[in-house]
């Protein structure tokens, strides 16, 4: 199986005048978020994206991301991020919301992708065991998908990997995550676990400042019984679109 995964959009058809939403007037997020998926066409089987699809997002928002997505006829999956409104995401994707948080699974040959909701609009992240259990309950090779990641990086936010029976453990086959729009890839509890890029800036400490440029990118795996290969594609361009001292 081959798997795409993308996150971190923070669209917006019309961005205001705070700090963050100035930087992603300047990325050309949809752009960005069309080449990616376009340049690896037909080179794989699902595509996951990881949170943050819009920039606290209008349902008008979400409706153009959905359609930008729909129009490439590839199976999807999505989890949300802390600037997502989840009640807006409901309406635009026409999903009936039975609860406050977005758990969803989608099996795939052999594999199960089960897409964790971590998040809380503008809030720290939460992550409900009792919810997690029952994600993962009679499923096997599982690829996890959620925004948060489980490394401290750069003072974000992060999660605490909970305390699994290590049966459970073995059925986690890889973690998805996103949210800090930098590519890293470490180990938890020995389950491999990948950070996308995103699809509008990063940012990079120098001295006393950060230092913010557009970016995109995507993590192309491929994924079998016996191993997990993952490769990564990611672009950062030499403007500067905004400073913040620190």
């Amino acid at each position: 199986m081959k798997v795409l995964q993308v996150s971190d959009i923070h669209f917006k058809r019309h961005y205001q005048n705070s700090f963050y939403e100035k930087i992603l007037k300047q990325c050309h997020v949809t752009a960005h978020l069309e080449h990616t998926i376009k340049k690896h066409q037909g080179k794989f089987d699902l595509l996951l994206v990881s949170g943050d699809l819009c920039h606290d997002g209008s349902v008008e928002d979400y409706r153009a991301i959905k359609t930008i997505l729909d129009q490439f006829q590839i199976p999807y999956i999505v989890t949300l991020g802390n600037h997502d409104i989840k009640e807006n995401f409901y309406k635009a994707f026409g999903i009936e919301q039975k609860n406050e948080f977005y758990d969803t699974s989608l099996k795939v040959g052999e594999y199960w992708i089960c897409s964790f909701d971590t998040s809380q609009h503008n809030q720290k992240p939460i992550f409900d065991e009792d919810r997690f259990e029952k994600l993962l309950a009679g499923k096997d090779n599982i690829i996890l998908m959620t925004h948060y990641p489980f490394q401290t990086f750069a003072g974000l936010d992060t999660l605490s990997f909970p305390n699994l029976d290590p049966k459970r453990l073995e059925k986690i086959k890889l973690i998805c995550v996103g949210h800090t729009h930098h590519p890293r890839a470490y180990k938890i509890n020995q389950i491999p676990c990948y950070e996308s890029p995103s699809q509008c800036f990063i940012g990079e400490q120098k001295g006393n400042e950060v230092l913010f440029y557009p970016s995109y990118g995507s993590i192309q795996y491929e994924i079998d019984q016996q191993k997990i290969t993952a490769t990564y594609d990611f672009v950062k361009e030499d403007e500067v679109v905004g400073k913040l001292n620190i």
